[in-house]
C-alpha cells in the first residue's frame, strides 16, 4: 500500500495483489518502522458498516470500510473511493486509490500493479 499524507488528506494507493488480499480477507496493513517504534495503516472490511470510518491511535492509522459498497467498487470500473470525516474544526479527506500500472519504472513489472476488474478474484 502506497500512503500520501498532506495535511488534512490521507491518500492510499493499492496495486492489483493488495486490493485482492484486502476483499479476499477483510483485512489489510502496512508497516512502517522507525529506530524508536512504527507507524501502520489498515484497511477492514466491516458488514456492519453502512459508512467509512478512521481512527489513529497508539501507531495506528485505521480505516475501516462498509464491505458492501467497498467490494462493489472494488469490482467496479471507478478508479477512487473517497469519503470525509469530521474533525470538528473541518474535515479529513481519505482517498483509497486502485494502482495501475508503473511500465516507466523498471523495479516495478507492471504485471504486479495492474488493476483490471477482470483481474481480480472476488468471487
Amino acid at each position: 500500500m502506497k500512503i500520501r499524507i498532506h495535511d488534512d488528506s490521507l491518500r492510499c494507493r493499492l496495486g492489483r495483489r493488495e486490493l485482492g488480499e484486502l476483499v479476499a480477507t477483510g483485512f489489510l496493513v502496512s508497516t512502517t518502522r522507525f529506530p524508536t517504534g512504527r507507524l501502520r495503516f489498515g484497511l477492514s472490511l466491516d458488514p456492519d458498516l453502512e459508512t467509512a470510518l478512521v481512527d489513529c491511535a497508539d501507531g495506528l492509522v485505521g480505516i475501516g470500510l462498509p464491505l458492501e459498497a467497498f467490494t462493489r467498487w472494488a469490482r467496479g470500473s471507478e478508479e477512487s473511493y473517497g469519503f470525509s470525516a469530521s474533525l470538528g474544526d473541518g474535515t479529513l479527506d481519505i482517498l483509497i486509490e486502485k494502482d495501475f500500472p508503473c511500465d516507466s519504472r523498471p523495479d516495478c513489472p507492471a504485471s504486479d500493479d495492474l488493476f483490471g476488474p477482470e483481474s481480480l478474484n472476488l468471487e
